[in-house]
């Protein structure tokens, strides 16, 4: 086994040249250093090819390694080892050419989402892990919206959540609809120290169990406590738990079909009493989710319930080339109750 010591990024000239017939651990910890870190939007800038390196150039090096046999690897022989090495070579130049391809291209990441904790002084970190996005697996991304209202849930608590949070309502149950990935639940539970049942479809409940078996050390030590389950909204029946003092959702809609089923689930699950509430937000993407939202107020308002309070937030999203604030994406979030 080779192992590796990875110092500073490598310049243009330092860049293994293939026709020097580079050895293994040159080219791997070349590979190594040219990674690019998923992109967590915390205001640093954003993940990019090391300083002086022209990202064109980077590109048709990696190509030029995906495409070579690498037979100076072999010296004259084809055994295990030479074969595992130019494996790993290929592999690691195919990863870092992914990387530079957009986030649907891009493998398992794990990223660490930093939230401001107040109370503490200093913010909370975060791990979640992201799955390849494959098929409609939607749920195995952290949207944007879901760090924006894991940012915001302080200041919610504080304006208008505050009343559930003092001695005459000493036990506080929240669900959250559709967690995917689980960092809006996961923060709350953390910074409003209460239990939060995570809910989602079954292909999505294996990563997010895990996300949420990675931070529960950290959101038990912040009073808090966190589970995971399965809840489909389609046969909500046999969900066996009901009354939950908050309900709450990020960018749970994508089809014409989920206002109506989102209003459904907070009207089944949500206590009904004056005092509960539920969190929704949705991003304004485009015509197809405004009107969504537009729809989902609808349903609510039809159910019997008030919408207390409401306001836009700015977000980012990995889809998006430039910053958010020049392309003016945002999303809007709802606090609703029942009506009285």
């Amino acid at each position: 086994m080779v192992v590796l010591k990875l110092g500073q990024a490598p310049q243009p000239k330092q860049l293994p040249n293939l026709r020097s017939k580079p050895s293994f651990a040159s080219l791997y910890a070349a590979l190594e250093c040219l990674a690019l870190q998923p992109d967590s939007w915390t205001g640093t800038p954003k993940s990019q090819d090391p300083e002086g390196l022209d990202p064109k150039f980077v590109n048709q090096y990696l190509l030029s390694i995906v495409s070579s046999e690498l037979t100076w690897f072999q010296d004259g022989s084809e055994d295990v080892m030479v074969l595992d090495r130019r494996d790993k070579i290929w592999e690691l130049a195919s990863k870092r050419m992914a990387e530079r391809c957009g986030r649907t291209a891009m493998p398992e990441m794990t990223r660490t989402w930093l939230i401001p904790a107040p109370i503490t002084g200093s913010s909370l970190a975060f791990t979640i892990r992201e799955p390849p996005l494959t098929g409609d697996n939607l749920g195995f991304k952290t949207w944007g919206t879901a760090f924006t209202m894991a940012q915001k849930l302080d200041d919610l608590r504080t304006k208008h959540l505050s009343h559930l949070f003092n001695e005459q309502t000493p036990s506080i149950r929240a669900l959250e609809l559709g967690s995917g990935t689980g960092l809006v639940g996961i923060a709350a539970a953390a910074l409003w120290s209460i239990p939060v049942l995570l809910t989602d479809l079954p292909e999505i409940q294996v990563n997010l169990s895990y996300n949420v078996l990675q931070n529960t050390q950290l959101v038990e030590a912040q009073g808090g406590r966190i589970i995971s389950t399965v809840l489909d909204w389609n046969d909500p029946s046999a969900f066996p738990i009901h009354d939950f003092e908050i309900i709450m959702a990020a960018d749970p809609m994508y089809d014409d079909a989920h206002p109506e089923l989102v209003a459904h689930m907070i009207e089944t699950f949500l206590k009904r009493n004056e005092d509960a509430r539920a969190l929704i937000a949705v991003p304004l993407r485009d015509q197809k989710t405004k009107q969504m939202t537009a729809t989902f107020q609808e349903v609510m308002t039809g159910k019997g319930f008030s919408l207390l309070a409401q306001g836009q937030e700015i977000c980012r999203d990995d889809w998006k080339e430039n910053d958010v604030e020049e392309t003016g994406a945002g999303c809007w979030w709802a606090i609703w109750s029942w009506a009285r």
